[in-house]
């Protein structure tokens, strides 16, 4: 009989069998995980390097500030959940480049702002910018006074008569040089696209309607 001291050590090796392909694995039932931890400040801002040909170290937060997204925010993308707070603190947090994933974003309207640092809002995939039912809404209103570019992300509205006759889908207000490619307007009442004041707006051919009541117009350029 196997005194409590030799139970313990068979029970530490006990061992379960598998059979596998004609190998015997082995993994013993007293195996403990390794304590979690918290990741340290030092090891974040630890520097590291794409697996590239010539390229170069650099820091953790200097190559994460490159890909800001919406969604580091807390916007969900899931086409029924209010994204607006989370979606415009993307736009309002200092970096130049803010990505949209993939989804459904809905909002209650959104706003570069005329201090922004904001150069690029850009899609990745097929994401689509919502404008809740809402009379005479603004989905998109621009007030940067220099560089913006917006690229591969769609606006749309609901289209109904809650709507109002005003809706926009993209409202330009600002003295500002605009690129625009790959964007998809659709069921705005007024205009997709509405540029009020600006120097230069290079509006590309990858620009697409839905509509019969939607279109572009140029106030003051």
């Amino acid at each position: 009989m196997l005194n409590r001291s030799q139970s313990k050590v068979a029970i530490a090796t006990f061992v379960c069998s598998l059979s596998v392909g004609g190998w015997l694995l082995a993994v013993s039932d007293d195996v403990t995980p390794p304590q979690s931890r918290s990741v340290t400040s030092s090891e974040m801002s630890g520097s590291s390097k794409i697996a590239r040909a010539g390229a170069v170290l650099r820091t953790l937060p200097e190559k994460l500030d490159e890909a800001i997204s919406v969604k580091d925010f807390g916007a969900t993308g899931d086409g029924h959940t209010d994204d607006t707070v989370a979606f415009q603190a993307a736009l309002d947090c200092g970096a130049q480049r803010v990505l949209v994933p993939e989804g459904v974003y809905v909002t209650t309207g959104l706003e570069i702002k005329d201090k922004s640092v904001l150069t690029t809002l850009q899609g990745i995939g097929k994401p689509v910018i919502r404008l809740t039912t809402g009379r005479n809404r603004v989905a998109l209103t621009c007030k940067k006074s220099q560089f913006v570019n917006l690229v591969d992300f769609t606006l749309e509205s609901s289209g109904t008569k809650d709507d109002g006759n005003e809706t926009v889908g993209i409202l330009a207000v600002s003295k500002s040089y605009y690129s625009l490619s790959g964007l998809r307007f659709a069921n705005f009442s007024a205009r997709g696209l509405q540029v009020k004041q600006c120097v230069y707006c290079n509006r590309s051919r990858s620009l697409k309607t839905i509509s019969r009541h939607l279109g572009f117009s140029a106030i003051s350029v």
